[in-house]
């Protein structure tokens, strides 16, 4: 009788290999397609929050401006109000990003122009806290 063992080639112990592991490796990429849609589902829910975050800010702002050189008075007066009204809202519910930075800078900038010191240093101040922002240098230095 033979005692030897029989040798297998490296393609036989790799096939071997995953046929025992065959529904372990159908799992894992199952579970790795799901997650890399889940992944680009997020991303693209959050960019285009970032989008429509930004178009608010610019359409509020185009509608300030248009308002502050076609207005005086008690009219101007309102815009004023309804802009700081329209942001400050944006800015407290949007969360802790870039667009929030934006619309505290643009209330400051605001009070600023009105003389109001105190309120405009604490929203550029506010807007310098905002962690991770490009923006944070520019806020501290107005403030």
């Amino acid at each position: 009788m033979d005692n030897t063992k029989e040798e297998k080639s490296a393609s036989d112990v790799l096939s071997g290999f995953f046929a025992k592991t065959q529904k372990f490796w159908i799992v894992f990429l199952i579970l790795l397609v799901v997650v890399s849609v889940a992944i680009g589902i997020l991303v693209t829910v959050k960019n285009n929050a970032t989008q429509k975050g930004a178009n608010f800010l610019d359409s509020a702002v185009s509608s300030y401006f248009k308002a502050k050189s076609t207005l005086d008075g008690d009219e101007l007066a309102n815009a004023e109000e309804k802009f700081l009204s329209d942001v400050k809202g944006f800015a407290e519910t949007n969360g802790n990003n870039d667009n929030s930075v934006r619309a505290n800078m643009m209330i400051a900038e605001l009070y600023f122009e009105k003389a109001d010191w105190k309120n405009s240093l604490d929203y550029w101040t506010k807007a310098g806290e905002m962690a991770k922002s490009y923006l944070a240098g520019i806020a501290y230095y107005n403030a």
